[in-house]
């Protein structure tokens, strides 16, 4: 992930919902056992975003 400014982060977390840019073990987090509750879910990774800076 390239290190965005902090006026660009800032700007980034606003519109997500979470209020923060995603991690790699967020991600990573669906491949373990840990994730075995989550079933017939189709989840939509965007590694970009919407584009709407």
């Amino acid at each position: 992930m390239l290190v965005p400014t902090p006026t660009i982060k800032k700007e980034l977390e606003r519109n997500i919902p979470v209020g923060r840019l995603g991690m790699p073990e967020d991600l990573l987090y669906l491949g373990t056992e840990a994730s075995s509750y989550a079933t017939g879910e189709t989840i939509k990774v965007l590694g970009e975003g919407t584009g709407r800076i």
